[in-house]
């Protein structure tokens, strides 16, 4: 395994170069993940060292199916958790509930009924409600 270092959020990063960089950081949830030029690990990890080995795989390697579908298009990690988004002169939101599973709210309302597994889920069918904005 490459040279980690845990800076001082508590995350671990990995310099390829300077404005190449590999994260792996603790969910609200508990689980491990991570984050290479925008887009994310597919799945949770128990231990920062599970997914800093496929992080390396990923990005290192190539080996590109480790990396989850996210829909990048304009969204933003909140600084209370989740992502964000301002489209169509709204703001679309996506968090994760203590349950595990994740919600979207459009402009501070929550959109009923509507609970994902994912993150990348949130966010795309985040993306499908505010095209309709």
């Amino acid at each position: 395994m490459s040279d980690w270092n845990q800076n001082s959020n508590g995350n671990y990063v990995y310099v390829i170069d300077k404005d190449d960089v590999m994260t792996v950081f603790k969910r609200k949830d508990g689980e491990w993940s991570g984050v290479y030029d925008g887009k994310f690990l597919r799945g949770s990890f128990d231990r920062p060292e599970e997914a800093q080995v496929l992080m390396e795989k990923w990005v290192i390697d190539g080996d590109k199916t480790l990396a989850a579908t996210t829909p990048k298009l304009g969204w933003r990690p909140a600084q209370k958790g989740g992502f964000y988004k301002n489209a169509n002169g709204g703001l679309a939101t996506v968090k994760q509930a203590k349950t595990g599973m994740w919600y979207i709210s459009i402009d501070g309302g929550l959109v009923k009924g509507v609970w994902l597994s994912s993150a990348e889920d949130a966010m795309q069918k985040a993306n499908e409600y505010v095209e309709r904005l």
